[in-house]
């Protein structure tokens, strides 16, 4: 019974080793070729590629980046957060961000103006920085900060028409 065993593992074994040898003739056989363009790795060289693609993308009417329009909209949005804010507090209302409202106290509308520009300039230095290694995080981004600093000026401008 052992020998019958031994001579199915043997004719297993070889039947193994003859379909392996036939697929690495077969292989070896076919030509190479190069990938396709869609098929190609996307790091080294293509992502160089992929990013002045996407940087082409991203350019406006007059060859203005949208990053920067974008960024201009975000300055002018804080600075109606600004006004806002001051006419607000001149109507009576008060500060509702805690950490604003104690600048306000301590430095007075100055500081808060001084705040929001750090702020402002410091945004979109790191969106400058984020756009060198991943564009599209760079727009998500200006286009989040875009759309709360806008919902901070609407509140605003709702309170300061419903409190009088």
């Amino acid at each position: 019974m052992s020998i019958a065993f031994n001579r199915q593992a043997q004719r297993r074994q070889q039947s193994y080793e003859e379909t392996w040898r036939a697929t690495r003739a077969s292989l070896a056989a076919q030509p190479t070729r190069p990938l396709s363009v869609g098929v190609a790795p996307t790091w080294g060289i293509g992502r160089a590629k992929r990013t002045g693609r996407v940087a082409a993308h991203a350019t406006a009417v007059g060859g203005i980046s949208l990053l920067i329009l974008w960024e201009l909209l975000y300055a002018l949005l804080n600075v109606g957060d600004l006004t806002s804010t001051y006419i607000g507090l001149h109507v009576g209302l008060s500060e509702g961000n805690p950490l604003m409202h104690n600048l306000l106290g301590v430095t007075g509308f100055g500081g808060l103006i001084a705040y929001k520009m750090f702020v402002t300039v410091a945004v979109i230095a790191g969106l400058w920085q984020i756009n060198r290694w991943h564009p599209r995080v760079a727009h998500v981004t200006i286009w989040l900060c875009n759309a709360l600093t806008l919902a901070a000026v609407v509140l605003n401008i709702a309170q300061i028409t419903f409190w009088r």
